[in-house]
């Protein structure tokens, strides 16, 4: 089995054994840069904000169509029409039954265990995934969620920077994010800027208040 269908696997099995409400899944590029409250995000136990960029996904992206269509056919879900949103980021945020309900609903609908329904798929979101579950099924019966912002500040490039170039990218960041996604593709020794982040992280630790990752009056009954 694929390491890259593995772990995907593994973020989804520990709402089996987690005790949080809460699960914020991190890339293993992502660097922290900024003290934040994670408290936020418990919402207020009705309402939780989910991660998506709204009609983000077309041609241009054939292998977020493809993660789509696989979600669609595991959730049992109509084929909708591009665009599509985007639930990919570095930093994710899910709930933890919701997890669990989106689990069981692969189990019912393949009639097996989800583990083998989801290791069967040739092509595979784990965060599509949830994202389809929430906003097609969860959304029919309490409605869509309000939208959580950007967590991370993500350089997809596949060249190198320079770390003046990354010190800038790190500025220009939304207030809402808390880190840093420097792609692995673009073949970058961590070593070289370890200190650009650290140096951002003292900075941003003497600040105050804390980063809220989503402001509480966003998070609303619905």
């Amino acid at each position: 089995m694929r390491g890259w269908l593995v772990q995907q696997l593994a973020k989804l099995a520990i709402s089996r054994v987690a005790d949080e409400d809460v699960l914020i899944h991190a890339d293993s590029d992502v660097v922290l840069f900024r003290p934040f409250d994670a408290d936020v995000l418990r919402g207020d136990g009705q309402s939780f904000p989910l991660y998506r960029i709204p009609a983000v996904v077309d041609e241009r992206l054939p292998k977020h169509v493809r993660w789509h269509r696989t979600a669609e056919r595991l959730l049992g879900l109509e084929r909708r029409p591009l665009p599509l949103p985007d639930y990919i980021g570095g930093l994710v945020p899910w709930r933890r039954d919701v997890v669990r309900a989106l689990l069981d609903e692969i189990a019912r609908g393949s009639r097996r265990d989800w583990v083998q329904a989801l290791a069967s798929a040739r092509e595979l979101s784990e965060y599509i995934l949830y994202g389809r579950f929430v906003d097609d099924l969860l959304g029919k019966t309490s409605g869509s969620p309000p939208q959580c912002p950007s967590l991370c500040h993500c350089y997809w490039g596949s060249s190198p920077i320079t770390n003046s170039a990354l010190d800038e990218f790190i500025g220009a960041s939304a207030p809402s994010e808390i880190g840093v996604m420097v792609s692995a593709v673009a073949g970058m020794d961590p070593a070289t800027y370890a200190e650009v982040f650290e140096r951002r992280w003292r900075e941003a630790a003497s600040e105050r208040p804390r980063a809220q990752l989503v402001p509480r009056g966003e998070v609303s009954d619905s």
